[in-house]
């Protein structure tokens, strides 16, 4: 539960949720799947990067 405070961490786990969670709920609907797949993705894959390089910087000042 400790880690859920890091700094990051939540951006890291929206990232991951909206990349390996949404995306393939959101290509499945045909009528909008491609514009906001692309949402997803981009913006998933930016949480990923960006939660993962604020948790990791996090870590070495502790």
């Amino acid at each position: 539960m400790t880690l859920l405070k890091k700094p990051g961490v939540s951006l890291l786990l929206a990232g991951l949720a909206l990349f390996f969670v949404v995306r393939p709920i959101v290509d499945g609907i045909w009528v909008i799947g491609g514009l906001l797949g692309a949402f997803s993705f981009i913006v998933g894959l930016l949480g990923i990067v960006g939660g993962g390089y604020i948790f990791m910087r996090s870590m070495g000042k502790t």
